[in-house]
């Protein structure tokens, strides 16, 4: 999937950028990196786009949004969603049926993360 084929308030992560040496430097300087989530404010008639990378507003022409491959569009709102696996819900008692931890190893759990053995 490419990032011109996204439509406005679609929120998006780069996933690489395909597009000359010259433009592939100035896109990572502005941010295109690797992970960096996008959102699409605008389209333009011929194909344009108008980005946002934090608070930082950029125009790409549709050639260049092109050479710019996403990952699927994310939630968007994160705080929706639902609580993730693992997580308890604030004010709701502990379980008590948690296994002992082998002898000399200590573990501390912070509320909100998950424990990975």
């Amino acid at each position: 999937m490419t990032l011109r084929g996204c439509g406005p308030g679609t929120r998006v992560r780069v996933a690489e950028v395909r597009v000359p040496v010259a433009d592939r430097l100035r896109l990572a300087e502005l941010g295109f990196v690797r992970g960096a989530e996008i959102r699409v404010v605008g389209r333009g008639t011929a194909g344009g786009l108008l980005v946002a990378l934090g608070d930082a507003r950029v125009a790409l022409d549709g050639a260049t949004a092109a050479g710019v491959r996403v990952l699927p569009p994310l939630p968007a709102n994160p705080a929706t969603a639902g609580p993730a696996a693992g997580t308890a819900t604030p004010g709701a008692p502990a379980s008590s049926a948690a296994a002992p931890s082998p002898a000399g190893s200590a573990t501390a759990v912070v509320p909100g993360t998950a424990v990975h053995a």
